[in-house]
């Protein structure tokens, strides 16, 4: 029974996991530490041609062979031999789908105890372990995500995984998972420009271009919590955009760090809210002033675009929130459009219209073309 309670037990079971990790990590080093023990042990003896040491040390190498194998094989050897029972699989077996099995058996038992005896410290306890149910299958999610991430080195699809990770309550089930996202972080972001100039196009009102992974401020941090931190280069691409709509109104110099700063300043945030992109007195710091087109998700495709083209044919710049990252649009002769993003400077270039503008756009993924946000911007005193 008590085996049995073990089983069952979801508390257990992810200590366990834990146990079965250092296991493995202890059958792996320890017979590398003694190999090398091993060699150390009659290297010395051999430089010091003392034939009574050199023995001594060919004795010890045995015994430390003997450990080494069996630390190695007597872990396998008891799986092997204990594998049809059901306990021992129990034990050896556990992961996370056993774990979130077990939580979610005892959560239906407390909330069934609780409802019975009206005791709401079992509610609580049931609640807690829903979250821990919830937090595996954000991690099961992440896993799946991660896998994608490494085929498609696409920036969306790692943010998107990140911002689940952050949801992760449980600290053991959230670092592992940032750690591996922290280590495909540098492949994903070197096939981003890093120098602002390789993505600059002429336009119309002599925007500048800024490139937010750009080496003069993609490390600067602009969030950091305990759970993690933001960078202009991986969160940065509203403050990027803003510096570029800026860049055609003032002659003054400006960075997305100098915009940055203004926000934080004026906004009383330590980030940026997207409803700051269209608060007047917040863009207005940065003498330009806002007309929001429409909230997020807000009208029919043909509405959106309709209002965006309007705003552009009125000789007003810009910025429009896509599936992903913000967007630069900038109105040019003749009906033309110039594109600037901080993200993708490959989407970057003069189109005759919103049309073939939407036509790049779509060649970078499914529904890539949706325009979810929008705010136009023109010149403070205008």
């Amino acid at each position: 029974m008590i085996l049995l309670s073990i089983c069952d037990n979801a508390d257990l079971l992810s200590a366990i996991k834990l146990a079965n990790s250092v296991v493995d990590i202890f059958k792996i080093a320890v017979p590398i530490l003694l190999i090398l023990s091993i060699w150390f042990s009659i290297m010395g003896a051999k430089k010091t041609n003392n034939s009574e040491l050199i023995k001594d040390a060919k004795k010890s190498a045995i015994f430390k062979v003997i450990a080494a194998v069996l630390i190695f094989i007597v872990p396998m050897i008891f799986n092997l031999t204990f594998k049809s029972d059901k306990y021992s699989e129990c034990l050896s077996g556990v992961n996370d789908k056993n774990i979130a099995i077990s939580y979610s058996d005892k959560v239906s038992y407390l909330a069934f105890v609780a409802y019975e005896e009206n005791d709401s410290e079992k509610l609580k306890q049931s609640e807690e372990y829903q979250n821990k149910i919830n937090d595996i299958k954000q991690a099961f999610e992440v896993k799946e995500l991660i896998v994608n991430v490494r085929k498609s080195k696409n920036k969306r699809d790692y943010e998107y995984a990140f911002n689940l990770v952050k949801k992760i309550d449980d600290e053991n089930i959230r670092k592992p998972l940032f750690d591996e996202l922290s280590g495909i972080n540098k492949t994903i972001f070197s096939n981003i420009d890093e120098v602002s100039s390789n993505g600059y196009v002429s336009n119309e009102f002599g925007l500048s271009y800024f490139n937010q992974c750009d080496v003069r401020w993609g490390s600067h941090v602009i969030n950091k919590t305990s759970k993690l931190t933001s960078t202009m280069c991986t969160s940065g691409d509203a403050y990027a955009s803003l510096a570029m709509i800026v860049s055609g109104y003032n002659d003054s110099e400006v960075t997305p760090i100098s915009v940055f700063e203004e926000i934080k300043n004026n906004s009383g945030y330590s980030s940026m809210n997207i409803g700051d992109l269209h608060n007047n007195e917040i863009v207005g710091k940065l003498n330009i002033k806002s007309e929001l087109l429409f909230g997020v998700n807000s009208g029919s495709e043909a509405e959106t675009y309709k209002k965006v083209d309007k705003a552009l044919k009125s000789a007003k710049t810009v910025i429009v929130l896509v599936p992903g990252n913000y967007i630069v649009l900038i109105p040019g002769r003749n009906g033309s459009i110039t594109l600037f993003d901080s993200v993708y400077s490959s989407r970057n270039g003069n189109y005759s219209n919103l049309s073939t503008l939407k036509d790049k756009l779509k060649v970078t993924g499914k529904n890539s073309d949706k325009f979810i946000y929008a705010v136009a911007y023109s010149r403070l005193d205008y």
